[in-house]
């Protein structure tokens, strides 16, 4: 058996390879991390032997240092394997159970916040939990720290430079992603730029990648308000002209008419559409992949999730 005191003394070394206990949040992200950090190890619990249906395998192919433990409670868990510390995410969802395994194993916990709308309701009655801290690490995938006085860490996504090397071999297309195909066959009579609509979930790397480096536009219809939508800031990165739904989200990463354009419904893209050919879209491509560039660096991504984890797991647990 692996006890509390042996995880204690573990912790106050260093360690070039840690033991990562990770409650899976999506594929890309858990692979993104896995990726960025060859040298440790990720565990992931399941049950009954089922991978997570919130991994997307075709996009995402497991990393060869991401492991799955089937059916672990507490009890079991410590006969498993030393961990050093345990990530999970969104303290409205896994918390609760990361802190049991946290307590039993005597290690601190990453906890991943991905909700990044600072008006959000959901958001202002978490403030009171966020600034809890005692044994966890808060990481913010966007500043939300700032306006409510909430202590953590900033860590924006590591996203890859798409940029196709020659914009004018870009089709003159509007790549759309798990809209439904009524929703398209609605939209594309009153368009004269052809809509391609794909279902990312059949999607593996490749293939989505040439994709948006392919494409010229890119729609998101999309109005989520809490979280950041991957697909979009692949497509900026890829140097598509990315119209989206207007969100509170959407609205802190595009400038209207600058790096993107931002609709409110079918009356304004349909006006958009009319004034196409007056719009600068080379110079709002441009902008698109700089602004990623400039703001999602892949290897601060790298580098500041480095510090956190190895802060995190040589801090002492205090109960």
């Amino acid at each position: 058996m692996i006890s509390p005191i042996k995880n204690i003394a573990r912790s106050a070394s260093k360690q070039e390879s840690l033991n990562i206990l990770s409650f899976i949040c999506d594929g890309y992200f858990d692979s993104m991390l896995c990726e960025a950090l060859p040298q440790h190890n990720f565990y992931g619990p399941i049950n009954d032997g089922n991978k997570p249906s919130g991994w997307n395998f075709t996009l995402c192919p497991q990393p060869n240092n991401f492991h799955y433990i089937a059916n672990i409670n507490q009890s079991n868990i410590v006969n498993k394997i030393n961990f050093d510390l345990i990530i999970c995410h969104d303290r409205t969802s896994q918390y609760d159970i990361a802190r049991q395994f946290a307590q039993a194993l005597h290690i601190n916990t990453i906890i991943v916040e991905h909700i990044v709308n600072t008006t959000h309701l959901d958001l202002i009655s978490m403030i009171p939990l966020l600034k809890k801290t005692k044994n966890d690490i808060n990481v913010f995938i966007e500043d939300i720290t700032e306006q409510f006085k909430i202590p953590g860490t900033i860590i924006k996504y590591g996203i890859p430079n798409l940029k196709h090397n020659n914009r004018d071999d870009k089709k003159n297309q509007i790549l759309v992603l798990n809209l439904d195909q009524p929703t398209v066959d609605s939209i594309q009579p009153h368009i004269s730029t052809p809509i391609v609509l794909y279902d990312i979930n059949n999607l593996n790397p490749k293939q989505y990648y040439s994709l948006l480096q392919k494409s010229k536009f890119y729609f998101n219809m999309s109005a989520e308000i809490t979280r950041l939508q991957l697909p979009v800031l692949h497509a900026m990165s890829a140097g598509c002209v990315v119209v989206s739904m207007s969100s509170p989200v959407i609205n802190n990463l595009i400038t209207h008419m600058k790096n993107g354009i931002i609709i409110n419904g079918m009356e304004d893209l349909l006006e958009v559409w009319k004034n196409i050919d007056n719009i600068d879209t080379k110079k709002i491509s441009q902008n698109a992949n700089q602004y990623i560039m400039d703001n999602y660096d892949p290897e601060q991504f790298k580098q500041q999730w480095q510090n956190i984890i190895t802060l995190t797991a040589k801090q002492t647990y205090v109960r």
